[in-house]
C-alpha cells in the first residue's frame, strides 16, 4: 500500500505539472488559429464527403485494433475527431464490378481483416471473400458482432497466415488496410500478395506516412530496441516499417506493381499539431499513469479517452479540418496516412468509370 501511495504522490506532481504546461500551448495555438477557424465557418467545408454513418465515432478499446462502429476504409474513416471521407477505393471496387457480366462473383482477399468492418462491407456488395488474421481469439470474438445472414455470401473467415492459403487461388480483389507497416517481412509478403492477386485486378492499400509526428515518435522507439539489441516485438502491434509517400511508392514499384492512383488522407494540422503534438505528451504522462492507476484500483477506464477529449475534441477538429483541406495542394506530402490504389497493369480508373 506505500509503493501504491508513493507512486500516486510522484504520479499527481508530474502530471499536475504536464496538464498545466499542455492546457497553456494549447490555448496559444487555439488563439494563433482562431481567425482562421473563424474563416472555417463562413466556408462551410465540413467533410470530405458527405456520406455520414450513424454510428461513425464510437468505440470500444477494450479489443485491440477495434473498429467496430468505424466506417469501411473503403470509403474513409473516422479519427482524430474528423469523419475522413475519399473516393478512391470505392472508385475502383465499382470500376471492377463494371467490366464484369452482372451474374459474375467477384472474389476478394481482407489480409489482416482485424475486427471485419470491411470483410462485412464487402460481403454486402457481393464478393465472395476470403478474410484472414492471425488472431483467432479475436477473430472469433468480432465475428460474433455482424449478422451474416444479412450478406449474399458469407465470407470465409480464418486465423491462418497469408502463406497458408489455398495454392494458386487469385482474387479480383486484395485489402491491407492498416497492415503492411506492421510486417517485418514486408518484401515476402508484397511478392506473396502480387502472386495471388488476378492480373486485372486491384490490390488497396493504407499505410502511414513517416513524415507525421507519430511515426516519426515510433521510428525512434523502434531505433532505439534495434540499436540497444533488444528482442524485436513479433505480436504484430508495433509499426515497424517507416516510408515517406515518395518511399512507399518506390516500394510498390520494386515490388512489380503499379500504382493506380494514390491519395493522403489525415490532415497535417489534426494529425500533427493537435493529435501528434499534444497527443504524445498527453498518453506518455498522463494516460499511461491513469492505465495504470486504473488496473490497479481496477476502474472502469476507457485507454486514451481523457486524451481525446482533451487534444483534439471533435468540435475543434471539425473546424481545423477544413483548414487541412485548404492547405492540402502545399501540405500533402506531410499529411498522416497513404492511401493507394496498386494493380498488375496500369489503367486510369476515373476515365474508364465515366
Amino acid at each position: 500500500m506505500k509503493r501504491i501511495t508513493l507512486f500516486i504522490r510522484k504520479l499527481t506532481l508530474k502530471s499536475v505539472l504536464v496538464l498545466l504546461s499542455l492546457t497553456f500551448l494549447w490555448v496559444i495555438q487555439f488563439l494563433v488559429f482562431a481567425p482562421f477557424f473563424l474563416f472555417t465557418l463562413f466556408k462551410g467545408i465540413k467533410s470530405e464527403k458527405e456520406k455520414q454513418d450513424n454510428n461513425a465515432g464510437l468505440r470500444n478499446d477494450t479489443l485491440i485494433f477495434n473498429r467496430i462502429g468505424d466506417v469501411s476504409k473503403i470509403y474513409g474513416c473516422n479519427t482524430r475527431g474528423v469523419k475522413y471521407r475519399w473516393d478512391i477505393f470505392d472508385n475502383a471496387i465499382r470500376f471492377l464490378k463494371k467490366r464484369v457480366p452482372s451474374n459474375q462473383v467477384l472474389t476478394a482477399l481482407d489480409y489482416g481483416s482485424g475486427s471485419l468492418v470491411d470483410t462485412y462491407e464487402l460481403a454486402q456488395l457481393g464478393f465472395d471473400i476470403d478474410s484472414i488474421d492471425l488472431n483467432s481469439e479475436a477473430l472469433r470474438t468480432y465475428k460474433e458482432m455482424y449478422d451474416w445472414n444479412e450478406v449474399p455470401i458469407i465470407p470465409n473467415i480464418q486465423s491462418i497466415a497469408l502463406f497458408e492459403l489455398e495454392k494458386n487461388k487469385h482474387y479480383d480483389l486484395i485489402t491491407a488496410f492498416d497492415i503492411l507497416e506492421h510486417l517485418y517481412n514486408l518484401e515476402e509478403h508484397l511478392a506473396e500478395l502480387y502472386h495471388r492477386l488476378a492480373p486485372e485486378g486491384f490490390f488497396i492499400v493504407t499505410v502511414p506516412n513517416k513524415r507525421s509526428l507519430f511515426e516519426k515518435h515510433f521510428c525512434h522507439h523502434y531505433q532505439l530496441n534495434i540499436k540497444n539489441n533488444l528482442p524485436l516485438d513479433t505480436s504484430g502491434v508495433p509499426h515497424v516499417q517507416f516510408k515517406t509517400p515518395k518511399e512507399w511508392r518506390e516500394f510498390f514499384l520494386q515490388a512489380g506493381f503499379k500504382v493506380v492512383t494514390h491519395d493522403m488522407s489525415i490532415g497535417f494540422l489534426v494529425n500533427d499539431c493537435w493529435h501528434g503534438f499534444y497527443g504524445l505528451a498527453a498518453r506518455k504522462y498522463l494516460e499511461t499513469p491513469l492505465i495504470e492507476i486504473a488496473s490497479i484500483f481496477k476502474w472502469d477506464y476507457v485507454p486514451y479517452s481523457f486524451e481525446r477529449k482533451l487534444c483534439y475534441p471533435a468540435w475543434l477538429m471539425e473546424r481545423v479540418h477544413v483548414i487541412d483541406l485548404i492547405l492540402k495542394p502545399l501540405l500533402k506530402h506531410r499529411w498522416g496516412w497513404n492511401l493507394f490504389v496498386l494493380s498488375k497493369n496500369q489503367c486510369d480508373v476515373q476515365k474508364e468509370l465515366i
